[in-house]
């Protein structure tokens, strides 16, 4: 829902959404499923920050950037409270991250995990190799991963859309 206006389930562009109220947009989210979500993109040349809150036992914090270069959001859902962020390097060097750990967008991004409790899934994405094996596009429970290397599993993701997705719980 956007300033009362029940969005549910569609993709809204900024021409069809409602009227500001009071120069903002409020948005109320409800998601039933570990894998409901919202994206929301925008296009400006700051960053910025906004504050979640919610009733209910799954919250979902997302934060995001904009640049010239890259645009990104990260979300992070579990029973208990709990948010995510990341970086990426053009590099490949790779960024610690633990589980539960989800993230939407797109662009080129190097993590590590030392556990990946349960599964991990994916969607829309052109590339996802973990130590060394394509796995993108699929879920896999985690005894069907590849083997630890070096105490890690080596996650390199590849995607074209800002609702490319890969999820690791």
């Amino acid at each position: 829902m956007i300033n009362g206006v029940e969005l549910k389930n569609q993709w809204v562009s900024g021409s069809s959404l409602p009227p500001k109220q009071n120069g903002y947009y409020y948005i109320t989210y409800k998601g039933s499923y570990p894998w409901s979500h919202v994206e929301i993109a925008g296009s400006q040349a700051s960053s910025s920050s906004s504050s979640v809150s919610s009733s209910s036992s799954s919250v979902s914090s997302s934060s995001s950037s904009v640049s010239s270069s890259s645009s990104s959001s990260v979300s992070s859902s579990s029973s208990s409270v709990s948010s995510s962020s990341s970086s990426s390097s053009s590099t490949g060097q790779y960024i610690e991250v633990t589980a539960p750990f989800s993230f939407d967008g797109a662009g080129t991004y190097y993590w590590k995990m030392a556990n990946i409790p349960n599964y991990i899934n994916s969607w829309n994405l052109d590339s996802l190799v973990i130590n060394g094996v394509e796995l993108k596009n699929v879920y896999k429970h985690s005894y069907e991963l590849p083997p630890k290397q070096n105490g890690y599993y080596y996650i390199t993701y590849k995607g074209s859309y800002p609702w490319s997705h890969f999820e690791a719980k």
